[in-house]
């Protein structure tokens, strides 16, 4: 069993709310699920969050998305530029790291194109 927490990304005000317990959001706010994962150090993993996933032999960046009924990475392969979708798995989870997310660091996903 997982907890079920939000986070609230405000456009107006450019800031991110955490532990939101009213889930009534208006047009400037994005909800975000909690995945009930953490990644490598301990940090929790929210929809919309970019992150490091180890693969032999590279390390790719993927961003966490929303997707038939679960959280999956979304990530370039940075030699053939191909989107690929990869399903959460506790093993993945340990080769994983949250390097920021796609509303307070837009760069991170331009870095990925």
């Amino acid at each position: 069993m997982r907890d079920i927490k939000f986070r609230v990304w405000n456009k107006t005000a450019e800031v991110m709310i955490k532990d939101v317990l009213d889930l009534d959001c208006g047009t400037a706010e994005v909800l975000m699920q909690y995945t009930g994962l953490k990644d490598k150090n301990g940090v929790e993993i929210y929809e919309g969050d970019v992150i490091t996933y180890q693969e032999e032999p590279q390390k790719m960046q993927a961003k966490v998305v929303w997707k038939n009924g679960g959280f999956v990475f979304v990530y370039e392969d940075g030699t053939e530029n191909i989107t690929s979708e990869s399903w959460y798995a506790p093993m993945d989870v340990e080769i994983t790291e949250v390097i920021g997310n796609i509303y307070e660091n837009p760069e991170l996903l331009k870095e990925q194109a």
